[in-house]
């Protein structure tokens, strides 16, 4: 004889469901269940350290911020300014070295440099000099361009003040060209 367990019916009923539940999933039922189970593992690795990452950043902002705020750097004034800029300009003698040098640049990148004028100025103010220069010259648009580069780059008391190409026939490479340029200096 058989003995009556009381909700033992309820618990073989819901067993026996969850078996034929299971039997019936398939291969795609499975897949699923095991996509969902990855997803969750991973979701459970993963969000830790991306919560530190985020906590880290937030922190890094905030210092950031802070320090943007609290900036004391030195404010010079226009006199203090232009007295450490007069300080950065070469002597009166290194304008004839660099005259020399802007002449070479030019015969490095073949182009002929005709007479030229130069005339030296004196600023207003005093306190800075002005070396005229005007180059008429011939060559190629880029041993041009390379030798203004050049001049700029290795001299910043350099100023480019005027170009003037001019090209006789549409058909030649070689441009005649007049090119002002001014350096600057101190005076004492």
């Amino acid at each position: 004889m058989k003995h009556f367990v009381p909700g033992q019916g309820f618990v073989m009923t819901a067993i026996g469901r969850v078996r034929y539940t299971f039997a019936s999933l398939g291969g795609f039922g499975w897949a699923g269940i095991a996509l969902c189970l990855a997803a969750a593992l991973v979701g459970f690795m993963l969000l830790p350290p991306l919560r530190d990452a985020v906590a880290s950043r937030r922190l890094e902002l905030t210092r950031l911020e802070r320090a943007a705020t609290q900036h004391t750097a030195p404010v010079r004034s226009a006199a203090a300014e232009l007295q450490a800029f007069e300080q950065g300009l070469p002597t009166r003698s290194a304008l004839d070295r660099d005259l020399v040098r802007i002449h070479e640049l030019a015969l490095e990148r073949g182009l002929r440099i005709e007479a030229g004028e130069y005339k030296l100025v004196q600023e207003p103010g005093g306190a800075q000099l002005r070396y005229q220069l005007l180059f008429p010259t011939h060559g190629t648009y880029p041993s041009l361009r390379a030798w203004l580069a050049a001049i700029l780059n290795e001299m910043p008391h350099a100023a480019l003040d005027g170009l003037t190409l001019r090209r006789d026939q549409a058909s030649t490479e070689t441009l005649e060209a007049r090119v002002r340029i001014s350096l600057f200096a101190r005076s004492r």
